[in-house]
């Protein structure tokens, strides 16, 4: 039944344009079909723009790590229109959506990287989720019978840019992001990074939920939740002792001004 579902998820039949946020976008299955609609029609992503739009100027500089067919790296280029944004995303399929999904767009202030930010360069493992493309994961194990895709740093690939803003979404993946950008993150003192904190995840990737927490705070960046009316807020306390797969929120990490 799941191999007929995942065939089913992926067919032709499901790769239709959709407008939203000012764009229109292609996608590759099923499930990221729904994604478009359901944003479209409000019942996804309303706090996470509401919240992007607030600290986003027209010439920021974006990374948007975990790109996945392209949503937010179009919505955000339109924002940051005399900025720039870098897109990463491993995914082979998904990465050729979101080339399509630039060009469809003529979107010239985008670089997409077809590759994982990962803390070295090299080699890593993919589990492409067939019934959930936003559940793709990498993983350090490359004899592992998976697809093998590109890993880059942070800081080979934006060199000595500004950064204004690194959002993250890799399911468990993201300390893993952040020591490939030590060097961009010292060099920004005014970046801000928005992130997806799954303790499930991370703790199926090796590690605690608090080495997250611990990483960002010995940089000098306080972490604040953000809530369902697009504003920070405090982490729950229960936070880190979640277990269960469900169990997550975003946080936005930032430093005081200088």
């Amino acid at each position: 039944m799941r191999s007929f579902l995942s065939e089913l998820n992926q067919s032709s039949l499901w790769r239709r344009k959709v407008r939203l946020w000012d764009s229109v976008y292609t996608a590759p299955t099923l499930d990221r079909l729904a994604s478009l609609h359901a944003h479209r029609f409000g019942w996804m992503g309303c706090t996470e723009k509401r919240f992007l739009r607030s600290i986003v100027r027209d010439d920021s500089i974006v990374a948007d790590v975990g790109a996945n067919q392209g949503l937010y790296t179009l919505w955000l280029a339109r924002v940051a229109i005399s900025g720039h944004v870098y897109a990463f995303e491993p995914d082979p399929q998904l990465f050729e959506c979101l080339e399509q999904n630039v060009r469809n767009n003529q979107l010239t202030n985008i670089s997409a990287i077809r590759a994982a930010a990962s803390d070295r360069s090299g080699t890593l493992a993919l589990t492409a989720n067939k019934l959930n493309r936003g559940d793709n994961r990498v993983t350090r194990n490359p004899d592992s019978g998976l697809d093998e895709v590109k890993a880059v740093t942070l800081d080979e690939t934006l060199s000595h840019s500004r950064l204004d803003l690194l959002k993250i979404d890799v399911q468990g993946f993201e300390i893993e992001v952040l020591q490939g950008a030590r060097e961009t993150i010292g060099n920004n003192r005014d970046l801000t990074i928005l992130f997806e904190f799954w303790p499930y995840g991370l703790r199926k990737a090796g590690h605690r939920p608090a080495e997250l927490l611990e990483l960002l705070r010995e940089t000098g960046f306080q972490i604040a939740a953000l809530g369902h009316n697009g504003r920070t807020g405090v982490l729950p306390k229960t936070a880190l002792m979640w277990e269960k797969e469900m169990q997550y929120c975003n946080l936005v990490a930032t430093r005081a001004k200088s």
